[in-house]
């Protein structure tokens, strides 16, 4: 496995959907314009934060609950092989994946990304349908790109 030189840099989320496999039809998951980034260091460090669209600040537990289903977030070591992306979790929103390994598939399109989990049993229509995750991302420009100081 090696670091993919083509994924190193920050990502910005365009789309988080919902493939059902019987039809390919894909359904916002996360809301129409959810935000994320995920960052991807040449040393092999990978960060991502994903929320879903119109979140509001809450207070209670159930509101804070609500908070911790619309978001999503991961760091650890990653690397790839082909087109399959494997980050080795360090830190997770969901502590089932800490110390886990999640995998994912890549397909690049210029400065454009998708990565996309496999095809599984659906959580959110339990006995449902099979789906995977399709994640839509597209290159944030570099720091030196948008004129900053430092670059």
């Amino acid at each position: 496995m090696t670091t993919d030189t083509r994924l190193v840099g920050t990502w910005s989320l365009e789309r988080f959907e919902i493939e059902f496999q019987e039809d390919g039809r894909r359904e916002p998951s996360l809301g129409a314009r959810p935000s994320g980034r995920f960052m991807f260091t040449a040393d092999g460090w990978t960060s991502s934060v994903i929320a879903a669209e119109d979140r509001r600040a809450g207070s209670t537990d159930a509101e804070l609950a609500a908070l911790m289903r619309s978001l999503i977030a991961l760091s650890g070591r990653w690397a790839v092989d082909g087109n399959r992306l494997t980050i080795d979790v360090d830190i997770s929103w969901n502590q089932a994946w800490t110390g886990g390994r999640q995998e994912r598939f890549l397909e690049f399109r210029d400065d454009r990304l998708d990565i996309s989990t496999a095809w599984m049993p659906s959580p959110w229509h339990p006995g449902g349908p099979i789906v995977r995750v399709v994640l839509g991302w597209v290159r944030s420009p570099s720091a030196c790109a948008e004129g900053s100081a430092g670059g």
